[in-house]
């Protein structure tokens, strides 16, 4: 006991610092175990939230195409079409020098511009 008890005073700041060290090891170890788990848990949660919307968004979808599908048998559905005319109006030089061809598309866009606008009234 006595020689137990020297060795221990002579080598007292060594023994300590192997301790500290070895609660330093120990203590990080025990942090990092912690934390990895925490960002499992963490990433866990996130991937169980996206796949329950994306579930939710799927048996909406498919809850709308049974819907859609069930209107279109029975009829009810409209397909509805709407026009909307287009009235673009340019400036036409007049000392332009047009061939037969232009004068034809000028002509043809005059009568669909007239018939354009009696359909809109």
């Amino acid at each position: 006991m006595g020689v137990f008890l020297s060795l221990l005073k002579e080598f007292t700041k060594p023994i300590l610092f192997v301790i500290i060290m070895g609660l330093c090891v120990l203590g990080g170890w025990k942090l990092n175990t912690y934390y990895t788990g925490y960002q499992t848990s963490i990433e866990q949660k996130i991937e169980k939230q996206v796949d329950t919307a994306l579930d939710n968004i799927q048996q909406n979808q498919a809850k709308n195409l049974v819907e859609t599908q069930e209107l279109i048998k029975k009829g009810s559905a409209q397909i509805v079409e709407t026009k909307v005319p287009v009235i673009i109006e340019r400036k036409i030089y007049q000392n332009i020098c047009l061939d037969e061809d232009g004068v034809k598309v000028l002509e043809d866009l005059k009568i669909n511009s007239i018939n354009g606008r009696k359909n809109i009234k």
